[in-house]
């Protein structure tokens, strides 16, 4: 198997907004999909990837910091929520996106550990 690192994180982030603004569906849930599964491997596989993520809450890229603000949500929410109240703002997908992970979060459909 591949060895699966932080930066294919990054990547299908920012592929995930891309193929979002190209509108194609198929694609974008083929991606999503894959970039699930690197979250999963690199939560369940790197002892590094929660502070990574933390990381990340600061990189040049909107796409890449709202993955990692939802990565980070349940374990690292008060970091998580912050970046998320800011990407609200934005226009387009990416916003709503954050919108409605902050409410689905305060709803309690996704949980802390902290």
């Amino acid at each position: 198997m591949k060895n699966i690192t932080i930066e294919d994180f990054i990547n299908a982030a920012i592929m995930d907004e891309e193929l979002s603004k190209l509108g194609d569906s198929k694609q974008v849930n083929k991606n999503y999909k894959n970039l699930e599964s690197i979250k999963s491997y690199l939560i369940n596989h790197s002892e590094t990837f929660i502070s990574d993520c933390k990381k990340l809450l600061y990189h040049e890229n909107n796409s890449v910091k709202l993955h990692a603000a939802v990565a980070l949500l349940p374990h690292s929410s008060k970091e998580a929520i912050s970046t998320l109240k800011q990407l609200s703002s934005a226009q387009g997908l990416l916003g709503f996106t954050a919108k409605i992970t902050l409410s689905e979060f305060k709803k309690g459909n996704i949980r802390s550990t902290n």
